[in-house]
């Protein structure tokens, strides 16, 4: 239902998997839109956005999919995933005699992680980040280069902190060019300097229980927002200052627990996944002279899906139909992903 009452649409399209989704990435190739989807069992499923049809599957793993990240360059499109448990596997996407999209294998690195953090990959040239959940607490950065990765640093709060107990690592997303920020089991935020693995300064959100997600956006008004959910149900905004976090708004919503969250980079608008099935739009409005309040405005409650919604993934298409029109995806636990254009 939309927030007065009205009846929410229906998503533009959905997808069938087979298998809980844990894992959602768009990537452009060869001028071609792809969605590739991470599934429970350590399957690949490569969707073709034009029409929305499978392209192919690759059994990557045993375990679930954590995250899939990519990069693109002039000599190679590569993909980065990592499974629970299992470790860290790179594909180059290739195409064959025929013209059909394929994955092949270069790289595997053990990089174990027991829990649900999803990591990101950064590329500022030269170079490609990697930044990997692992054991505890311990979240890797290496730099990937020629099939090699390279260790960097290990941000582990416990090392610093040796008096805390921080629980496993569940959220990670970066802030800005030199400073990443993590969330943890006990409900802290820690804003870093990932250059330099030191501790910018920390925050705890007991409202937001275990941290599940840390959204950032890359929006002019909201480059200094900070959006924190997790195992109850509380949305919590904060500003990032210079010496500290500031509660701007803490959003109550029906149920608990909140998966996934993420900012468009077009419009002030924030989408979550939740453990109720469903998947809830807001609007943010911050004045940017700082002389009224900051606003969040629910938009729509989207009830599509018969199991908790696990990821989210957002795009600009630029063909087939949603050509044209931010995308969202979304994969739930019941084995669909649910592709949206609202707001477009």
């Amino acid at each position: 239902m939309g927030p007065k009452g009205e009846t929410a649409p229906g998503p533009c399209v959905y997808l069938s998997t087979g298998n809980p989704v844990t894992s959602l990435y768009f990537h452009t190739f060869d001028a071609k839109d792809y969605l590739i989807c991470g599934l429970s069992d350590g399957t690949l499923s490569v969707y073709d956005c034009l029409l929305w049809k499978l392209a192919f599957n690759v059994q990557a793993f045993e375990t679930g999919v954590l995250w899939i990240g990519g990069t693109s360059t002039s000599t190679s499109d590569l993909l980065f995933v990592q499974a629970r448990f299992q470790g860290l596997q790179v594909f180059q996407l290739i195409t064959d005699q025929q013209g059909k999209l394929d994955l092949i294998q270069v790289a595997d690195f053990f990089i174990s992680h027991e829990g649900f953090c999803k990591g990101f990959v950064l590329t500022e040239s030269p170079e490609t980040y990697l930044f990997t959940p692992s054991e505890g607490t311990k979240l890797g950065i290496h730099t990937f280069k020629q099939k090699f990765i390279r260790p960097m640093h290990s941000l582990n709060p416990e090392s610093i902190f040796k008096d805390q107990k921080y629980g496993t690592i569940m959220t990670c997303k970066l802030f800005s060019k030199e400073r990443v920020l993590t969330g943890y089991e006990n409900s802290e935020i820690i804003l870093w300097n990932w250059k330099k693995n030191e501790v910018v300064m920390t925050f705890p959100v007991p409202e937001c229980g275990t941290l599940m997600s840390l959204t950032t956006s890359t929006s002019e008004p909201l480059h200094n927002i900070v959006v924190a959910a997790g195992s109850e149900n509380k949305i919590v905004v904060l500003k990032v200052t210079e010496n500290d976090f500031e509660v701007l708004k803490v959003e109550e919503i029906t149920n608990p627990g909140i998966s996934s969250s993420i900012m468009r980079s077009d419009k002030p608008i924030l989408t979550t996944a939740g453990w109720d099935n469903r998947i809830r739009l807001f609007a943010f409005k911050i004045d940017p002279e700082e002389i009224k309040p900051f606003k969040v405005k629910p938009l729509a409650v989207l009830d599509f899906h018969s199991e908790a919604v696990e990821c989210l993934a957002i795009s600009f298409l630029s063909s087939g139909l949603c050509r044209n029109k931010w995308c969202t995806a979304a994969g739930s636990k019941d084995g669909k992903i649910s592709i949206w254009t609202l707001y477009s």
